[in-house]
């Protein structure tokens, strides 16, 4: 059993947005459950144009549990918010559920009543407003990488406009020879208002090739013995101390020609090994280790080198548009950072978003605050608290935007 308790204050400005949130929390895990309930504060002002201010007081319930290839996480928010200036107020609810098993996975969101000032904008003149979505995916990954992908499809429906949105992406990639991938991948979204009569489908598709490039320096006549130690990193400087272990049974690759395992004391010896920069990654229990020293070593003499290592997991997400009504334009999410900061070090590492708004992060293992801060598009569920780990939670991570340059007004005659 562990206890443990956080908080933060979050305050962000731009030109059309201010959100200010003051949260804690409290956690506990009982018998590979973990348990966290976190009461906040929220103020958000927006600008229409003309102003609308919003607050609420919320408390969210989290609980998670992972047992084999199982995993489950489920979140229970529910608050009062009133708008600022009217003595209106409402209670709304928010429910999120997240199923994975092995590399299968269900993402579900329920929304009754506005729980921000997006929603409340919406449902200004609809007291009952709803918001429902659920996304099912699957990522691909075959023994040796010889096959790798992922697909997913998904649903949204806002009662508001009675609009209704489908999406389904599928992206594959076959190794076909050395460094050398066919690729395929396809896109379809459609999206209806029927308070309107309006909507749209979008399909699109590719193929191609993809070489995967290895930097390479020319070798030399001279011939080197060399010894590698490998070892985990804990404190990440680089260096070993004396409680720092060496890893026995790390399989080391050196430009994808070279295959060495570790020894019973974490050490290998290599003999007549020309002088060059070699390409090099880690993996040990089927899983690759990030080497803290850089993936190149340049060997041009008789040495034993330190390779100080970290295990990192890979957590995945995206970010998703909130369309506004009549909006049919594809936006590039393409170039946002996306923050993960360690709760416990401080520490952050940050990655950036492909042009469909996917990302990808590697950490060690810990919990986080994920967030992005951008002046493109208004995040409307930021600052997530992940857990990162052998018993982490692995479900893809996923964020909601809006485009804050776009209003589109609309004339009844």
């Amino acid at each position: 059993m562990m206890d443990d308790s956080s908080s933060f204050l979050l305050y962000q400005v731009n030109n059309n947005f201010i959100t200010h949130q003051l949260e804690t929390g409290y956690g506990k895990t009982v018998n590979g459950y973990t348990f966290t309930l976190a009461p906040n504060y929220n103020y958000q002002l927006y600008s229409l144009p003309g102003t609308m201010e919003y607050e609420a007081y919320r408390a969210k319930l989290n609980i998670a549990k992972l047992y084999n290839q199982h995993a489950i996480n489920f979140t229970f928010d529910h608050g009062i918010g009133k708008i600022i200036g009217s003595d209106k107020s409402f209670q709304s609810t928010r429910l999120l559920l997240n199923y994975r098993i092995g590399s299968f996975y269900v993402d579900g969101m329920a929304s009754i009543n506005p729980s921000n000032v997006y929603d409340v904008t919406m449902a200004q003149n609809n007291d009952r407003f709803r918001n429902y979505a659920v996304t099912t995916g699957y990522n691909l990954n075959l023994p040796g990488n010889k096959l790798s992908g992922n697909t997913y499809i998904g649903y949204n429906y806002i009662n508001t406009y009675q609009s209704r949105n489908y999406f389904s992406s599928a992206l594959l990639s076959y190794k076909i020879g050395n460094d050398w991938y066919a690729t395929g991948n396809i896109t379809y979204s459609s999206f209806t208002n029927n308070r309107s009569s309006s909507g749209f489908n979008n399909l699109q598709f590719g193929v191609g090739l993809k070489k995967a490039f290895t930097q390479w320096s020319s070798a030399s006549d001279n011939q080197n013995n060399i010894s590698l130690e490998v070892f985990e990193d804990h404190d990440q400087n680089g260096r070993r101390n004396g409680k720092e272990p060496l890893l026995p049974g790390t399989i080391v690759q050196l430009n994808k020609t070279t295959v060495a395992i570790t020894d019973a004391k974490g050490r290998i010896k290599l003999n007549q090994v020309p002088e060059a920069t070699y390409y090099i990654t880690a993996q040990r229990n089927d899983q690759r280790l990030d080497i803290l020293s850089g993936d190149s070593l340049y060997i041009n003499k008789n040495k034993t080198f330190a390779i100080p290592v970290i295990k990192t997991y890979v957590r995945k997400g995206t970010l998703q548009e909130i369309k506004a009504a009549y909006d049919i334009q594809m936006q590039d999410a393409s170039g946002i950072m996306i923050y993960a900061q360690n709760t416990q070090t401080g520490k952050t590492y940050n990655t950036v978003t492909s042009f469909e708004g996917d990302f990808q992060l590697k950490l060690p293992a810990g919990r986080y605050l994920i967030y992005i801060r951008n002046d493109r598009y208004d995040i409307t569920d930021n600052n997530q608290e992940i857990t990162v780990g052998e018993t982490g939670i692995n479900t893809p991570l996923i964020f909601h935007y809006r485009n804050k340059d776009i209003r589109i007004d609309v004339k009844q005659f």
